[in-house]
């Protein structure tokens, strides 16, 4: 069997219905506690926000995605962002298109932070799962 893929998640990601999704796994050790920054912390490498597509939204109006994205950065783990949420789901918010795409532009090149999409809980478990496993290989 190969090595597991450690994941600590932070306490407060139990309702994403991440955790229950990646304990069910295997290959995946988890523990809870609280993280300083991020939600999950992947083989102690790699630190994770998760964010809905409305949470996304949500922060980049109120000012916390920018704040959190510099906390991320700061962090001694490579830095990573997960937004779960579909299409239509994108669609019904009301933030105007540029803004998102202004905020992506600014995660990925000027903080250097690469950002996933999943489509639900599910999808963004594999995720963590998948970094995981390519940490191990690597």
């Amino acid at each position: 069997m190969p090595d597991p893929v450690h994941v600590t998640a932070d306490d407060r990601e139990q309702p994403s219905g991440i955790p229950a999704l990646l304990a069910n796994q295997p290959e995946v050790e988890l523990r809870f506690e609280r993280l300083p920054a991020g939600d999950y912390l992947v083989d102690d490498a790699v630190l994770i926000e998760r964010k809905t597509a409305a949470d996304f939204a949500q922060s980049l109006v109120d000012g916390r995605l920018f704040a959190q994205a510099s906390k991320l950065a700061a962090s001694r783990y490579r830095p990573a962002f997960i937004v779960v949420g579909r299409s239509d789901e994108w669609a019904a918010l009301k933030v105007p298109r540029h803004a998102l795409q202004g905020a992506l532009i600014t995660l990925m090149l000027v903080f250097d932070i690469p950002l996933f999409r999943a489509m639900d809980a599910e999808e963004a478990g594999r995720l963590i799962l998948y970094i995981g496993q390519q940490l191990t290989r690597l």
